[in-house]
C-alpha cells in the first residue's frame, strides 16, 4: 500500500533481499556458462634444439622454394621449345621428354597447391619473378615478356604501382626532380616501387626485385624503337610513299614522324601506321584508319580498331567534327609533319612548272 505521500509502505518491500537476489543472478549465469572461467591448459615450452630444428627446416623449405621457381620456368620453356620443333610428335625422345617435363611440373604445382603450402607457395612466385626477370635479354621476345607477365605481376602483387604523368610531376617538385631508387620506364609509363609508410622499411625481398629490375631495364632496348622496327616489318606495308597514300590508293602506310618544336618545347619524333581503305565495300570515297604508332604517335596504337577515321589532313577542319576524338586532330598534324618532303616537292614542281609556262609565253 501507498501512505498519503505516494511512498511505497513497508508491506511492499519487506519480501525483498537484495543478497539473495544477487546469488540467484549469479546461479542463472553459471547454468548458462556466462562466468565460467576456460580451463588453463599444461603449456610446454620449445627446448632450444626442437627451435633450432624448426629454423632449419624453415630454411630448408625457403630455400627449396626459391629453386623451385627456376625449375618451374626452365620446364615450361622445355615444354615450349619441343612442341617449336617440327613433326615432334613422330619422335619417341620428344614425346617421352614433353611428358617428363608435364609430369615433373604437375607434381610440384599439386604439392604447392595444397591449403598449407599457402606462404610457401608465395614465395615460389616470387622466385619464378624474379629468376624470369634476371634471364631478360636485349631481344624482342624479352620485351614481349615484360609486357606480358613481368609488368601485370608487379601490379598484381602491389609491389609496384603505374603512375600518371601528374603524379610523376608531383613527386619530381618534391624530391629535387629524381625519381625513387627501383623506379623505371616502359612503354611511356612510369612505374614506381612500393614506398613503405614513415616508420616502416623496405623488405629484403623487395630491395632484391628492385635491384633486379633496374639491372634488366639497362639490359632491354629502347622498347619505342623496338616497337618501330616491329611495325616497319609489317607484311605488305608501303613506308615513306607519300604520293600514292594523298592519291588514296588502298593500302597499310608507315610513315616517319620528324621531331618539331612548339613554343619553344622539343616535340620527339615517331613512326605511325595508317590504313587507306573505302568507306564500305564497293565505295570510291576513301578514308584513313589508324593503325598503330610508336613514339611521338603512340596514341594511335590505343585508338586502332575504334572505328573513327579521317577524310582530311587539315587539323582545323579535323577539330571542328564534333564526332572525333582529340587523337584525329594530332593524327592529321603528325601526318602532315612525315608529308612535309611530299609537300614540299609538290611546291618545287609547281613553281618549275609555273616557270616552264612564262617561258613558253
Amino acid at each position: 500500500m501507498s501512505n498519503r505521500n505516494g511512498v511505497q509502505g513497508d508491506a511492499d518491500v519487506s519480501g525483498f533481499n537484495p543478497l539473495a537476489e544477487a546469488f540467484e543472478h549469479a546461479g542463472q549465469m553459471r547454468q548458462k556458462g556466462g562466468t565460467t572461467l576456460p580451463k588453463i591448459s599444461d603449456v610446454t615450452e620449445l627446448s632450444a634444439d626442437e627451435l633450432a630444428a624448426a629454423a632449419h627446416a624453415a630454411q630448408k623449405r625457403k630455400e627449396w622454394a626459391e629453386k623451385v621457381g627456376p625449375q618451374l620456368i626452365n620446364l615450361d620453356r622445355g615444354v615450349r621449345e619441343i612442341l617449336a620443333t617440327p613433326n615432334w610428335e613422330f619422335s619417341e625422345l620428344l614425346v617421352s621428354q614433353k611428358n617428363r617435363f608435364e609430369q615433373e611440373r604437375g607434381k610440384l604445382l599439386s604439392f604447392l597447391n595444397r591449403p598449407e603450402n599457402a606462404e610457401l607457395r608465395k614465395h615460389v612466385s616470387f622466385s619464378r619473378l624474379v629468376a624470369t626477370i634476371r634471364s631478360l635479354t636485349g631481344d624482342q621476345e624479352s620485351l614481349e615478356l615484360v609486357e606480358r607477365s613481368v609488368i601485370p605481376e608487379l601490379l598484381a602483387t602491389g609491389r609496384y604501382t603505374a603512375l600518371s604523368s601528374a603524379d610523376v610531376h608531383r613527386w619530381r617538385s618534391a624530391h629535387a626532380g629524381k625519381l625513387p631508387r627501383g623506379a623505371f620506364r616502359f612503354n611511356g609509363k612510369v612505374y614506381f616501387p612500393y614506398q613503405p609508410q614513415d616508420g616502416q622499411e623496405k623488405s629484403s625481398a623487395q630491395h632484391l626485385l628492385e635491384h633486379e629490375l633496374v639491372k634488366a631495364r639497362r639490359r632491354l632496348p629502347d622498347e619505342r624503337e623496338a616497337k618501330r622496327r616491329k611495325l616497319k616489318e609489317l607484311p605488305g606495308i608501303r613506308l615513306n610513299e607519300g604520293e600514292a597514300f594523298l592519291q588514296r590508293s588502298v593500302g597499310v602506310y608507315g610513315f616517319d614522324i620528324p621531331a618539331r618544336k612548339v613554343r619553344g618545347r622539343k616535340l620527339p619524333g615517331g613512326f605511325v601506321v595508317v590504313r587507306v581503305a573505302p568507306v564500305r565495300k564497293g565505295a570510291s570515297f576513301y578514308v584513313i584508319r589508324p593503325v598503330d604508332g610508336t613514339g611521338r604517335a603512340s596514341y594511335v596504337g590505343k585508338e586502332a580498331g575504334k572505328g573513327w577515321y579521317l577524310t582530311s589532313l587539315s587539323p582545323r577542319k579535323v577539330s571542328e567534327n564534333e564526332h572525333l576524338p582529340r587523337e584525329a586532330e594530332l593524327l592529321a598534324r603528325d601526318l602532315n609533319d612525315a608529308l612535309a618532303p611530299v609537300y614540299a616537292e609538290r611546291k618545287k614542281l609547281e613553281e618549275l612548272a609555273a616557270e616552264c609556262g612564262e617561258c613558253d609565253e
